[in-house]
């Protein structure tokens, strides 16, 4: 993490998407477990990707760095 994830907002980011990771794949867990219903991976990892790039681009409304925006361009593509 600490070579790809570089400055202060970039392992802030990596860190949220390791929340969201952790919370959807115990949300599948529970899903499947008391609702009898498997969600598929992809669709996760969509959920996840949405709510990853929602948060980061509503907290980071302040001036960023030609080099953390081209990161998070990265990140989403």
């Amino acid at each position: 993490m600490t070579r790809y994830a570089v400055g202060r907002r970039s392992r802030g980011m990596i860190w949220a998407i390791i929340a969201a990771l952790i919370y959807h794949i115990w949300h599948a867990r529970n899903e499947s477990l008391w609702n009898k219903a498997i969600p598929r991976p992809q669709v996760m990892f969509k959920h996840i990707q949405k709510e990853c790039k929602y948060r980061n681009f509503t907290f980071i409304q302040r001036q960023i760095s030609r080099k953390d925006r081209q990161w998070i361009g990265k990140l989403y593509t």
